[in-house]
């Protein structure tokens, strides 16, 4: 349901960046990102799971969080193919390349899965962090 609803949304955003923020709490993430500037929102999807949204200058970025108020999900729609481009290639140097359209992402916290999306519907291609693994 995560998915569906952020496929709505992104279908009224124009513009849409970030990087993971996998384990950061609510707080930190709208502390990071409290500049006018960001246009963040917050609020709870169909599954009544709670995501800040952010606007950077090259993507909207969704985190979501679990009962702990803690980020467990990102979900990224760069602004354009250069801007995904330019995540793709960050995710060639930074991380373990599974194929041309997985990477996982290996921190002192655990494992995270990065996925790259071609929705079915005229939307924008998203990036999707999975679930943190903690050790």
């Amino acid at each position: 349901m995560k998915i569906a609803f952020i496929l709505a949304l992104s279908m009224l955003c124009l513009e849409v960046s970030g990087q993971a923020r996998l384990g950061s709490s609510v707080t930190d993430i709208k502390k990071e990102f409290s500049e006018k500037s960001y246009e963040l929102t917050s609020g709870y999807d169909s599954d009544k799971n709670y995501y800040i949204r952010v606007f950077t200058d090259i993507a909207t970025v969704f985190y979501f969080f679990d009962e702990d108020s803690y980020c467990d999900q990102v979900l990224i729609i760069p602004d354009d193919n250069g801007k995904l481009n330019f995540f793709v290639e960050d995710y060639n140097k930074s991380y373990v390349i599974i194929n041309n359209q997985e990477w996982k992402m290996y921190n002192e916290t655990g494992i995270a899965s990065i996925k790259l999306v071609f929705p079915d519907v005229k939307v924008k291609n998203l990036i999707l962090y999975g679930r943190q693994t903690i050790k």
